[in-house]
């Protein structure tokens, strides 16, 4: 028999001795304690152990040195699209000429169906479009939008879900609803003071919008609308709405893949150097981009209270090519 309480082991040939007990132990060795067992450590021996094991923690310098150089090594999305190691997503992440050829459309299907779900359960619900939604539950709407299936976003009924998904698709457009090219234009002529002058710039770049574009914008202002409809009980009115839709509708595309791309094409093999990776992506003060903030916004409540007035805006909502 073997006592593993105290780390010894009885002797055979004393079983059924007169002697003490403590004449019948003997040390036991390490190959006969059992490892699996816990007990069969010594307190010594755990103590040790775990000081030995003990290393010291990395300063604050060198981890933030490791993460920099990770992300000054880790590929950029265009070379993981060129390798086939990424693809792009159908319907989230992609591009609404991208989106709308593959289905034959000028508004996403995406849109068209959770803009009727939101409008069918929910336009009164307090904070609509302006509290956030539960994450995972967006996230597996975009998983099946992706796949063309839209079950779950059908049967969702937490109202600030699918309007989580909804500003998630807009937020991740490749190219956002008004092109970069124009987002210039569109501050320039919100700054104008004369109000028929700033009408027809208005009037002019929404006539230069791509098809998909400009179908999308006029059912989201339609639907914006309608929600500001209801402001009395959702609490959300025209410049609400704007103040959340401006940045999301205006965003910025990536000046790094940007740049990538170019190289690419010129056929540049060396890695960009800092002075032309400051160039494409440069960075923003805050105060101006708190001014850009503000005049999208601007821009987006523009639209929403003159929509009626646009003949642009007012025309029916072509869907089909």
């Amino acid at each position: 028999m073997i006592d593993v309480t105290n780390g010894v082991a009885r002797n055979p040939s004393y079983i059924g001795s007169t002697r003490p007990l403590s004449h019948a132990l003997i040390p036991i060795s390490r190959s006969m304690r059992r490892r699996d067992d816990p007990m069969s450590q010594s307190a010594i021996e755990t103590v040790s152990t775990s000081v030995s094991t003990d290393e010291p923690r990395p300063s604050k310098e060198t981890i933030i040195e490791k993460l920099r150089r990770f992300f000054r090594t880790r590929p950029t999305v265009e070379s993981l699209k060129e390798k086939g190691i990424y693809k792009p997503e159908p319907v989230f992440g992609s591009t609404l000429s991208a989106i709308c050829q593959h289905e034959n459309s000028l508004v996403p299907k995406f849109i068209r169906v959770i803009t009727e779900v939101i409008e069918s359960k929910g336009l009164e619900t307090d904070g609509i479009y302006r509290v956030s939604g539960n994450l995972s539950a967006v996230q597996k709407i975009r998983c099946q939008a992706d796949q063309d299936n839209y079950k779950a976003l059908v049967s969702e009924e937490d109202i600030h879900v699918l309007t989580g998904a909804l500003k998630l698709f807009f937020r991740e457009l490749t190219d956002p609803l008004f092109p970069i090219s124009l987002h210039k234009e569109y501050t320039s002529a919100m700054q104008m003071p004369n109000a028929t002058t700033r009408f027809k710039k208005f009037e002019e770049l929404l006539s230069r919008l791509p098809n998909e574009n400009r179908e999308t914008l006029k059912m989201l202002l339609r639907h914006l609308n309608r929600v500001a409809s209801h402001s009395s009980q959702n609490r959300m009115q025209q410049h609400n709405l704007a103040i959340v839709f401006g940045p999301t509708l205006f965003h910025n595309g990536d000046g790094a893949v940007n740049l990538a791309t170019k190289n690419k094409k010129a056929g540049k093999k060396a890695k960009p150097s800092k002075k032309e990776e400051t160039q494409a992506t440069p960075v923003q003060s805050n105060s101006h981009l708190a001014f850009s903030m503000i005049m999208q916004s601007q821009i987006v409540q523009y639209l929403l209270e003159s929509a009626n007035k646009f003949d642009i805006l007012k025309a029916p909502v072509n869907i089909g090519r």
